[in-house]
């Protein structure tokens, strides 16, 4: 085999010649991954080179498989110019372009890959780079309004406090800073003016934790640049040692006269196609044509590819292999790398193989390669919290205080009381009375975590009305706390259908899954498998964002069942859903003996009458379906398996049927509603739960544009994803005139589709213009908030939200997440009315949002009515109001306590320990100007333990704001007598 792989290929030498003669070379035949391999070896001896493709798509495939070729290659994205002067944006694309120009400054060896877009943009020139960069070392002296001054000329915000890119804060003698090239924000400590330490800090804790000697704000990014000034891209290139490749020319150029070709004269160049396209548009001085012929498969021989790869290397040679798919690569990889093989891998369509003798480099194809052992799966748990708060308090938010009840928050005031200052909490109740609560009582103080429209009834201080209601809701919580344990009893005693292990099928089923696994995924996949390898009866719910890898793992379920000769049903709310499920099973199971159907009413009368006969008989494997499944018609022979997907989303008698069909089979539950941690801490031990809460693999952060709406950018926005393909969600939260809105769209749009839908229209049409919306027949779609939640669509890549500023933070964040469902970047434009004044809460609102594009940020932002919402949903919408009554944080404890009595576990006497001293105690204004940072500073303090924690907080304080004031550590002191006495059983 070894040595049926040296074939014949173009003269190496001969084209390596040209290129250096500046000769323009075409290159045609060349396949996907023979493409990234002959570039990176007809390149040898450039220490630069500059590939241009079509589209972003296929930029970003082809940097992944150079990258096994060579390390050193970067992708820069191309910017947008009408979107550039939004309020706000997300920095992802900054952060691309950046990296590249600063390599391209350092003067590294390095491929980059662009777009055509990207090729003509305006940059800074490496002069103005270098004489704006700003550099800080240790014992250095700096101006700080000189430095403030510089930043925000390059492009960066002042904040409270640092957590993204492109901003930088100032507080007392600490200055933080994020530069757009660094992976960590750093921070610097001055003495007067000159600069003590300068660190590296986490953004999420704020705590430094590595000291560097110098760090530099890079000044190469995307500030304007007037079309006399600065540089193109092209002008950081040399010409004596860049290639410049064009990749498929005939997508490229409209003609032989492109600006392209006489921008890169005196370059040499490489114009490649795959599979021959374009190859007659331009008629270079040379042409070579690949015709490398097929290598024989491997076909499962894992023992022979394996010695075939150590006599290469034997012989000197790296080593590329190609697999068919990117699970393929990744599978591969780790089964060589069990063998002791690091072998590069990389996924295309490759059935040739050709190598370079004079450059010691092959590439190399396998086909139908399985690997000796299934992969190593790692069994690792997300650590931490899945879910964490968004703590900012603003004056008029609700808050909760547990021996007084639901108030108004009023700020931070600072009292005097016979001669010593403090800092207390103002609290508004019923009445226009009002509770200050001391800084060191702020633990006994939650955020009122309620629906974000509706306001709760502030209650009375004194008198019985918050005992009774909390007693009220104790006792619901109770009661369901008792049904859920009750529950769990019957089904722990109960006994169902044992599967078995893994069949080969089931194992050749899963690898074929294109995309890869996250550890979420797996583990709620390992789970399921192991309730159904148990005698007891299944009930799990998986739960995780749309898109997060739910359906995957259900189907994999259903899978394992029919493999036991069991049938399985997929139970949807609504006809579209069941569409898309069906359409995604039946993919997944095409090359296996499974006989997969679908009812509801888009099939015709005669399909479901063989469906339903078919299932009575065991000819259906498994059906999707509307509560058209929950007919008295529909009869199983042999269920095995239960899916039903957003479950709260059926009606009462719904319900009602799914109790009776789900006794004895193993169900499934999938909801896209977030469960925050302390609700499943409540549940766990009780009902089995998987949480999906990372993202996937390849999934890439959403640019996200907070800006004025012009109907410039709206034009702009939707033509640019009409013209890679894409479709646009248009949001218009008012059914009134929204059918005006969809029309202005049209007029802006003149060559699209664009369509309208809300939920005050008729079932069926709004089923039938989504379905429409689904197959890609319509462009865009001007909706009201009925796209929340729903439909998994990769091909909508846009969403263009108008008055943005109206909609809750939790509600932007469900929006936006419907889109960037695929591996091409999403944008979401934000837009609010020209010339309105925004709401400082409003703008606040948004800025967040542009901040949390990072994935799997619906985790860190945890806004506070989703988890109420979530709740709802598990629990019932009389338990929501039973949680409205109170508060979420509170209602959780309060079912923790209950399931924890019910199992009897001890449950500490909860009482509140007052301690008020004759002693200063408040944080200065001129330590902590910030007031959310005040308060998240107090509650901190408060909630101190022991010396230990008392410790902790003190290097805290000294890292992010200086040296503490006395009337700072006061209050430390303060927390720490409260815990003694608390320990004490001292009130």
């Amino acid at each position: 085999m070894f040595e049926e792989i040296f074939r014949d290929f173009p003269d190496q030498k001969k084209i390596k010649k040209d290129l250096k003669d500046k000769k323009t070379v075409q290159l045609s035949g060349c396949v996907p991954s023979q493409l990234e391999h002959f570039i990176c070896c007809s390149a040898e001896g450039f220490r630069r080179k500059l590939i241009i493709t079509y589209d972003e798509l296929k930029a970003v495939e082809i940097l992944g498989n150079y990258t096994a070729f060579d390390k050193a290659a970067v992708y820069y994205p191309a910017k947008d110019p009408v979107f550039h002067e939004a309020s706000l944006q997300g920095s992802f694309i900054s952060e691309q372009r950046m990296e590249a120009v600063r390599r391209l400054y350092d003067n590294e060896a390095l491929t980059v890959i662009t777009t055509k877009e990207a090729f003509s943009d305006r940059l800074r020139s490496f002069e103005e780079i270098k004489k704006e960069s700003i550099s800080i070392k240790t014992g250095e002296d700096i101006d700080l309004e000189v430095l403030a001054e510089k930043l925000v000329t390059l492009g960066y915000s002042r904040e409270d406090s640092v957590t993204a890119r492109g901003e930088f804060a100032i507080r007392g003698n600490i200055i933080d800073i994020f530069p757009y090239t660094e992976t960590a924000p750093v921070r610097l400590d001055l003495w007067g003016d000159t600069v003590e330490t300068v660190k590296h800090f986490d953004p999420e804790s704020q705590r430094s934790f590595e000291t560097l000697e110098e760090v530099t704000v890079f000044a190469g990014g995307d500030t304007d640049v007037s079309e006399e000034e600065g540089a193109e891209l092209l002008d950081y290139f040399d010409k004596e040692e860049t290639l410049i490749v064009f990749h498929e020319p005939g997508k490229l150029f409209d003609s032989a006269d492109s600006p392209f070709i006489e921008k890169t004269k005196g370059f040499a160049r490489l114009l490649t196609s795959v599979l021959g396209a374009g190859s007659d548009l331009i008629v270079p001085d040379t042409k070579y044509t690949i015709n490398a012929r097929n290598i024989p498969s491997y076909n499962g021989r894992f023992k022979e590819l394996t010695e075939d790869l150590t006599k290469y290397r034997e012989r000197g040679y790296k080593v590329v292999l190609c697999a068919a798919s990117p699970l393929r690569a990744d599978n591969l990889r780790k089964e060589l790398l069990d063998e002791g093989q690091s072998v590069n891998v990389i996924s295309g369509n490759i059935k040739t193989g050709f190598e370079y003798p004079d450059l010691k480099f092959a590439l190399i194809s396998e086909v139908d390669i399985f690997g000796s052992r299934r992969r190593r799966r790692k069994k690792k748990r997300y650590k931490g919290d899945p879910i964490k708060a968004f703590t900012d308090l603003h004056v008029g938010d609700y808050v909760v205080h547990e021996q007084h009840g639901i108030g108004e928050y009023m700020g931070i005031e600072r009292l005097k009381t016979d001669g010593y200052e403090k800092d207390y909490m103002k609290i508004k109740y019923a009445n226009g009375a009002f509770l200050y609560v001391l800084a060191t009582q702020f633990d006994r103080i939650q955020k009122y975590s309620g629906k974000e429209q509706a306001a709760p009834k502030l209650s009375k201080l004194g008198g019985k009305e918050w005992a009774n209601t909390k007693t009220r809701v104790r006792g619901a919580v109770q009661d369901i706390a008792q049904d859920l344990v009750k529950l769990y009893a019957e089904r722990q005693n109960s006994r169902g259908y044992k599967c078995g292990p893994d069949t080969v099928w089931q194992r050749e089923f899963e690898e074929e899954f294109e995309f890869e696994e996250t550890e979420d995924q797996l583990s709620a996949i390992e789970a399921v498998k192991a309730d159904m390898e148990s005698e007891r009866i299944m009930d799990r719910l998986i739960c995780g964002d749309v898109g997060f890898g739910k359906t995957e793992v259900a189907i994999r379920a259903a899978f394992k069942a029919v493999q036991e000769g069991k049938q399985a049903a997929f139970l949807c709310p609504t006809t579209i859903l069941a569409r898309q499920h069906y359409n995604t099973i039946s993919r997944r199971m095409k090359n296996y003996p499974v006989n997969v159907r679908m009812l509801s009413r888009f099939v015709s009368s005669k399909d479901q009458s063989q469906t339903i006969k078919d299932l009575k008989s065991g000819m259906a494997d498994i059906v999707v379906g509307t509560h058209r499944l929950l007919s008295k018609d529909v009869v199983f022979k042999d269920l095995g398996l239960l899916v039903v997907d957003e479950e709260q989303r059926f009606g009462v008698s719904h319900k009602e049927k799914i109790k009776q069909l789900r006794k004895n089979v193993d169900v499934l539950t999938l909801s896209a509603t977030p469960i925050p941690r302390t609700l499943h801490m409540s549940l766990s031990g009780i009902r089995d739960m998987s949480l999906l809460t990372e993202p996937p693999v390849d999934r890439v952060p959403i640019q996200t544009y907070v800006m004025e709406y012009t109907q410039e950018a709206v034009k702009e926005a939707i033509t640019r994803e009409a013209s890679r393909g894409g479709q646009v969600y248009y949001l218009y939260n008012r059914t009134n005139n929204i059918d005006m809105a969809a029309e202005e769209i049209r007029n802006l749009v003149p060559g699209l589709n664009v369509e309208y839908a809300h939920g005050k229209m008729s079932p069926k049409d709004l089923e039938e213009i989504m379905e429409d919306f689904v197959n890609g027949d319509i462009d865009v779609l001007v909706s009201t908030t009925i796209i929340e939640t729903g439909l998994d669509i990769p091909n909508v890549n846009t969403i263009i939200i108008q008055d943005a500023d109206n909609f809750g933070l939790s509600q932007l964040y469900q929006l936006r997440g419907r889109v960037g469902r695929s591996n091409r970047t999403a944008y979401a434009f934000l837009l609010y009315r020209r010339d309105k004044l925004i709401k400082e809460v409003a703008e606040k609102r948004l800025k967040a949002i542009r901040e949390f594009s990072d994935l799997g940020s619906g985790v860190k932002i945890a806004m506070r009515d989703l988890e109420i919402r979530g709740a709802g949903n598990i629990l019932g919408a009389e338990q929501s109001g039973h949680m409205g009554a109170v508060g979420y944080e509170l209602y959780c404890k309060m079912l923790n306590d209950a399931v924890a009595l019910l199992k009897g576990e001890t449950v500490e006497e909860d009482f509140e320990t007052t301690i008020d001293l004759d002693i200063d105690g408040y944080i200065p204004a001129d330590y902590i100007s910030s007031e959310t940072e005040k308060l998240d500073i107090y509650k901190k303090i408060s909630a101190v333990s022991g010396e230990e924690e008392a410790d902790d907080i003190r290097l805290e304080l000294e890292d992010r704001f200086g040296e503490i004031p006395a009337v700072v550590d006061n209050l430390i002191c303060v927390a720490l007598i409260k815990a003694g006495a608390h320990e004490l059983y001292i009130t």
